[in-house]
Protein backbone atom coordinates (compact mmCIF):
# COMPACT_ATOMS: atom_id res chain seq x y z
CA UNK A 1 0.00 0.00 0.00
CA UNK A 2 1.19 3.58 -0.02
CA UNK A 3 2.03 3.59 3.27
CA UNK A 4 4.71 0.88 2.69
CA UNK A 5 5.81 1.92 -0.52
CA UNK A 6 6.47 5.09 0.57
CA UNK A 7 9.35 4.28 3.43
CA UNK A 8 10.56 0.82 1.95
CA UNK A 9 12.83 0.42 -1.69
CA UNK A 10 9.98 -2.38 -3.01
CA UNK A 11 11.35 -5.15 -5.29
CA UNK A 12 12.47 -5.30 -9.06
CA UNK A 13 10.78 -8.56 -9.41
CA UNK A 14 7.23 -10.65 -8.92
CA UNK A 15 6.66 -14.50 -8.24
CA UNK A 16 3.69 -15.79 -10.19
CA UNK A 17 0.08 -15.33 -7.73
CA UNK A 18 1.78 -12.62 -6.12
CA UNK A 19 -0.12 -9.33 -5.80
CA UNK A 20 1.85 -6.06 -6.16
CA UNK A 21 1.39 -2.22 -6.56
CA UNK A 22 3.32 0.05 -9.25
CA UNK A 23 5.32 2.91 -7.44
CA UNK A 24 6.66 5.59 -9.84
CA UNK A 25 8.63 7.73 -8.85
CA UNK A 26 9.23 11.37 -10.30
CA UNK A 27 12.05 13.47 -10.69
CA UNK A 28 11.35 17.04 -9.33
CA UNK A 29 8.90 18.83 -11.70
CA UNK A 30 8.74 15.64 -13.51
CA UNK A 31 5.20 14.77 -12.86
CA UNK A 32 2.11 17.42 -12.24
CA UNK A 33 0.02 17.65 -9.09
CA UNK A 34 -2.90 15.94 -10.79
CA UNK A 35 -4.74 12.59 -11.19
CA UNK A 36 -3.96 12.44 -15.01
CA UNK A 37 -1.50 9.90 -15.00
CA UNK A 38 -1.87 6.34 -16.90
CA UNK A 39 0.58 2.95 -16.59
CA UNK A 40 0.47 0.43 -18.99
CA UNK A 41 2.43 -3.15 -18.34
CA UNK A 42 3.37 -4.60 -21.61
CA UNK A 43 5.18 -7.44 -22.82
CA UNK A 44 9.35 -6.53 -23.18
CA UNK A 45 9.96 -5.63 -26.63
CA UNK A 46 13.15 -2.79 -28.01
CA UNK A 47 11.17 -0.83 -29.46
CA UNK A 48 9.15 0.18 -26.02
CA UNK A 49 12.54 1.62 -25.37
CA UNK A 50 12.12 4.29 -28.08
CA UNK A 51 11.54 7.84 -27.17
CA UNK A 52 7.50 8.80 -27.47
CA UNK A 53 8.46 11.03 -30.31
CA UNK A 54 9.26 8.36 -32.45
CA UNK A 55 7.09 6.81 -35.02
CA UNK A 56 7.60 3.33 -34.36
CA UNK A 57 7.63 3.10 -30.30
CA UNK A 58 5.84 0.73 -29.04
CA UNK A 59 4.71 2.13 -25.71
CA UNK A 60 1.91 4.14 -27.39
CA UNK A 61 0.43 1.95 -29.73
CA UNK A 62 0.93 -1.85 -27.66
CA UNK A 63 -1.55 -3.16 -25.86
CA UNK A 64 -1.61 -4.56 -22.27
CA UNK A 65 0.26 -7.75 -21.69
CA UNK A 66 -2.01 -11.57 -21.70
CA UNK A 67 -0.54 -11.93 -18.27
CA UNK A 68 -2.02 -9.26 -15.97
CA UNK A 69 -5.34 -10.94 -14.56
CA UNK A 70 -6.07 -7.71 -12.06
CA UNK A 71 -7.23 -4.95 -11.92
CA UNK A 72 -8.92 -3.96 -14.83
CA UNK A 73 -7.13 -1.13 -16.19
CA UNK A 74 -6.57 -0.94 -20.49
CA UNK A 75 -9.47 -0.80 -22.98
CA UNK A 76 -7.67 -0.51 -25.72
CA UNK A 77 -4.00 0.95 -26.08
CA UNK A 78 -4.53 4.43 -24.90
CA UNK A 79 -7.41 4.12 -22.69
CA UNK A 80 -6.09 3.42 -19.38
CA UNK A 81 -8.47 3.99 -16.07
CA UNK A 82 -5.62 3.17 -13.26
CA UNK A 83 -4.33 6.48 -12.12
CA UNK A 84 -1.37 7.51 -9.98
CA UNK A 85 -2.75 10.15 -7.30
CA UNK A 86 -1.79 13.85 -7.25
CA UNK A 87 1.18 13.74 -5.77
CA UNK A 88 4.57 15.24 -7.61
CA UNK A 89 7.12 13.11 -6.01
CA UNK A 90 5.74 9.79 -7.15
CA UNK A 91 2.72 8.31 -8.82
CA UNK A 92 1.03 4.86 -6.86
CA UNK A 93 -1.25 2.27 -9.33
CA UNK A 94 -2.86 -0.08 -8.12
CA UNK A 95 -3.90 -0.66 -3.60
CA UNK A 96 -4.11 -3.14 -1.25
CA UNK A 97 -7.64 -3.93 -1.98
CA UNK A 98 -7.14 -3.77 -6.21
CA UNK A 99 -3.56 -4.95 -6.48
CA UNK A 100 -1.73 -5.99 -9.66
CA UNK A 101 -1.83 -9.64 -10.56
CA UNK A 102 0.20 -11.83 -13.19
CA UNK A 103 -1.14 -15.25 -13.90
CA UNK A 104 -2.28 -17.63 -17.31
CA UNK A 105 -5.41 -19.64 -17.95
CA UNK A 106 -2.53 -22.89 -18.65
CA UNK A 107 -1.34 -25.66 -16.99
CA UNK A 108 0.19 -25.22 -13.52
CA UNK A 109 3.69 -25.20 -14.75
CA UNK A 110 3.47 -22.41 -17.22
CA UNK A 111 1.58 -20.68 -14.15
CA UNK A 112 3.93 -21.07 -11.45
CA UNK A 113 7.24 -22.88 -12.75
CA UNK A 114 7.97 -21.90 -16.08
CA UNK A 115 11.79 -22.48 -17.10
CA UNK A 116 13.38 -18.57 -17.29
CA UNK A 117 12.51 -15.19 -15.63
CA UNK A 118 10.96 -13.18 -18.14
CA UNK A 119 10.34 -9.13 -18.19
CA UNK A 120 7.29 -6.65 -18.72
CA UNK A 121 7.53 -2.88 -19.21
CA UNK A 122 6.19 -0.53 -17.73
CA UNK A 123 4.89 2.19 -19.43
CA UNK A 124 3.58 6.01 -18.22
CA UNK A 125 1.57 8.81 -19.32
CA UNK A 126 1.18 11.54 -17.27
CA UNK A 127 -1.16 13.57 -19.19
CA UNK A 128 -2.80 13.34 -22.32
CA UNK A 129 -3.13 9.60 -22.37
CA UNK A 130 -5.57 9.09 -25.75
CA UNK A 131 -2.70 10.45 -27.56
CA UNK A 132 0.24 7.54 -28.32
CA UNK A 133 3.00 10.53 -28.00
CA UNK A 134 2.52 10.70 -24.33
CA UNK A 135 3.10 6.95 -23.60
CA UNK A 136 7.36 6.63 -22.39
CA UNK A 137 8.92 3.44 -20.58
CA UNK A 138 9.49 4.34 -17.06
CA UNK A 139 10.75 0.86 -16.00
CA UNK A 140 10.28 -2.76 -16.61
CA UNK A 141 9.28 -5.75 -13.65
CA UNK A 142 11.10 -9.01 -13.83
CA UNK A 143 8.58 -11.89 -13.43
CA UNK A 144 10.57 -14.61 -11.83
CA UNK A 145 9.74 -18.92 -12.06
CA UNK A 146 9.12 -20.75 -8.19
CA UNK A 147 11.74 -23.32 -9.36
CA UNK A 148 13.10 -26.41 -7.16
CA UNK A 149 16.79 -26.21 -6.10
CA UNK A 150 18.57 -29.71 -6.55
CA UNK A 151 19.29 -29.97 -2.81
CA UNK A 152 21.33 -33.02 -3.34
CA UNK A 153 23.84 -30.91 -5.67
CA UNK A 154 24.10 -28.10 -2.43
CA UNK A 155 25.01 -30.92 -0.02
CA UNK A 156 21.18 -31.59 1.54
CA UNK A 157 18.97 -34.19 1.51
CA UNK A 158 16.14 -33.56 -0.88
CA UNK A 159 12.45 -33.70 0.73
CA UNK A 160 10.64 -35.82 -0.88
CA UNK A 161 10.18 -39.26 0.67
CA UNK A 162 8.18 -39.96 3.70
CA UNK A 163 9.40 -40.17 7.41
CA UNK A 164 13.02 -38.85 5.62
CA UNK A 165 14.03 -35.13 6.92
CA UNK A 166 15.08 -33.13 4.40
CA UNK A 167 15.51 -29.54 2.81
CA UNK A 168 13.36 -27.54 0.51
CA UNK A 169 14.93 -24.46 -1.61
CA UNK A 170 13.82 -22.40 -4.45
CA UNK A 171 16.05 -20.88 -7.40
CA UNK A 172 15.81 -16.95 -7.08
CA UNK A 173 16.92 -15.54 -10.51
CA UNK A 174 15.91 -11.59 -9.54
CA UNK A 175 18.07 -10.84 -5.88
CA UNK A 176 15.20 -8.87 -4.70
CA UNK A 177 11.65 -10.77 -5.91
CA UNK A 178 7.83 -10.26 -4.03
CA UNK A 179 7.26 -13.88 -3.36
CA UNK A 180 10.82 -15.42 -2.81
CA UNK A 181 11.97 -13.01 -0.20
CA UNK A 182 14.96 -13.34 2.91
CA UNK A 183 12.29 -14.48 5.94
CA UNK A 184 9.64 -16.30 3.76
CA UNK A 185 7.88 -19.10 5.48
CA UNK A 186 6.23 -22.09 4.38
CA UNK A 187 3.38 -24.57 5.15
CA UNK A 188 3.24 -27.62 3.78
CA UNK A 189 -0.39 -29.29 3.42
CA UNK A 190 -2.12 -32.88 2.41
CA UNK A 191 -3.25 -32.13 -1.25
CA UNK A 192 -4.29 -35.48 -2.64
CA UNK A 193 -6.35 -34.51 -5.47
CA UNK A 194 -3.86 -31.43 -6.39
CA UNK A 195 -6.56 -29.22 -5.98
CA UNK A 196 -6.06 -26.73 -3.54
CA UNK A 197 -5.85 -23.03 -4.13
CA UNK A 198 -4.38 -19.80 -2.39
CA UNK A 199 -7.72 -19.08 -0.36
CA UNK A 200 -7.04 -22.66 1.04
CA UNK A 201 -3.04 -22.26 1.61
CA UNK A 202 -4.39 -19.25 3.81
CA UNK A 203 -7.20 -20.61 5.33
CA UNK A 204 -6.32 -23.92 6.03
CA UNK A 205 -4.39 -24.69 9.66
CA UNK A 206 -0.95 -26.39 9.81
CA UNK A 207 -1.21 -29.82 10.89
CA UNK A 208 1.63 -31.58 12.97
CA UNK A 209 0.64 -34.75 11.85
CA UNK A 210 1.69 -34.21 8.01
CA UNK A 211 4.98 -31.94 8.81
CA UNK A 212 7.19 -32.37 11.57
CA UNK A 213 10.32 -30.12 12.61
CA UNK A 214 13.71 -31.22 13.22
CA UNK A 215 13.32 -32.16 16.75
CA UNK A 216 10.34 -34.63 16.96
CA UNK A 217 6.73 -34.70 16.35
CA UNK A 218 4.17 -32.80 16.76
CA UNK A 219 6.42 -29.48 16.23
CA UNK A 220 4.20 -26.13 16.06
CA UNK A 221 3.66 -23.79 13.40
CA UNK A 222 5.56 -20.83 15.27
CA UNK A 223 8.70 -23.59 15.72
CA UNK A 224 8.64 -24.14 12.37
CA UNK A 225 8.44 -20.54 11.19
CA UNK A 226 11.57 -20.15 13.59
CA UNK A 227 13.12 -23.06 12.46
CA UNK A 228 12.83 -22.89 8.28
CA UNK A 229 12.61 -19.36 7.74
CA UNK A 230 14.03 -19.25 3.91
CA UNK A 231 17.44 -17.74 4.08
CA UNK A 232 20.23 -17.27 1.09
CA UNK A 233 21.94 -20.67 1.31
CA UNK A 234 25.72 -20.11 2.07
CA UNK A 235 25.43 -15.93 1.15
CA UNK A 236 24.20 -17.34 -2.47
CA UNK A 237 21.35 -14.62 -2.97
CA UNK A 238 20.06 -17.18 -5.96
CA UNK A 239 19.46 -19.98 -3.36
CA UNK A 240 16.60 -19.73 -0.39
CA UNK A 241 16.73 -22.67 1.33
CA UNK A 242 14.44 -23.38 4.38
CA UNK A 243 16.69 -23.30 6.97
CA UNK A 244 17.04 -20.42 8.80
CA UNK A 245 20.67 -20.52 8.05
CA UNK A 246 21.41 -23.31 9.93
CA UNK A 247 21.70 -26.65 7.73
CA UNK A 248 20.88 -29.01 10.57
CA UNK A 249 17.30 -27.19 10.57
CA UNK A 250 15.47 -30.16 8.26
CA UNK A 251 11.71 -30.62 7.66
CA UNK A 252 9.70 -34.55 7.59
CA UNK A 253 6.28 -35.46 5.83
CA UNK A 254 4.72 -38.06 8.10
CA UNK A 255 2.40 -39.51 5.30
CA UNK A 256 2.98 -40.36 1.57
CA UNK A 257 1.05 -38.41 -1.20
CA UNK A 258 0.67 -34.99 -3.05
CA UNK A 259 2.18 -32.18 -0.33
CA UNK A 260 0.83 -28.54 -1.57
CA UNK A 261 3.84 -26.08 -0.75
CA UNK A 262 2.03 -22.89 0.32
CA UNK A 263 4.01 -19.78 0.59
CA UNK A 264 4.26 -16.99 2.64
CA UNK A 265 6.78 -13.74 1.48
CA UNK A 266 7.16 -12.26 4.10
CA UNK A 267 8.26 -12.64 8.24
CA UNK A 268 5.51 -11.12 9.40
CA UNK A 269 2.97 -13.68 8.06
CA UNK A 270 1.04 -15.74 10.69
CA UNK A 271 -1.09 -18.96 10.47
CA UNK A 272 -4.81 -18.78 10.10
Amino acid sequence: DAATCGSFAGFVGVAPQQPFVLMVHCPPGACPADANARIKLLDAAAANDKASWDASHGCGAAAQTSLQSEPTNCGSAVSCSLTGGTRQDRKLFGTAEAPFRLSQDVSAYELRNFHTTSYLDVCLCLGSCGAATSWFKAGHVARAPYRFLNMASLGFTQLGIAHVAGGIGLFRSVEDTLGIADGSILKLMADPFGSLTDADCAGTNFSAELVHGDSAPGVAFAALVTNNKGQPNGGEATQVVFDSSVAGNTITVAHAGIVAMCYCYLASCTEM
